[in-house]
């Protein structure tokens, strides 16, 4: 439960695979889909960020999440290069 950590993350990987080298890939963009809590009506994404990292862990793209409005959130990040 990401709740009661300040400071809880979640990550997805996009340069290693089974057997493969550390590289970076060009990501033009990120679908974020929000969760809706059924109970409360609320949208559970508050003030997350979306960070790029490159294959030394270092940000290299980023943008905020703030309150919570809508069902997905699409950011266009360009074509930065990321895993």
């Amino acid at each position: 439960m990401t709740c009661a950590d300040s400071a809880a993350y979640w990550m997805v990987d996009l340069g290693a695979g089974a057997g493969s080298k550390q590289h970076t890939i060009t990501i033009v963009s990120v679908l974020n889909l929000n969760r809706w809590d059924s109970w409360s009506g609320k949208k559970k994404i508050l003030n997350a960020n979306v960070e790029i990292l490159d294959d030394g862990s270092n940000v290299v793209a980023s943008q905020n999440i703030g309150v919570a409005v809508q069902e997905d959130y699409t950011f266009d990040f360009g074509g930065v290069q990321g895993r």
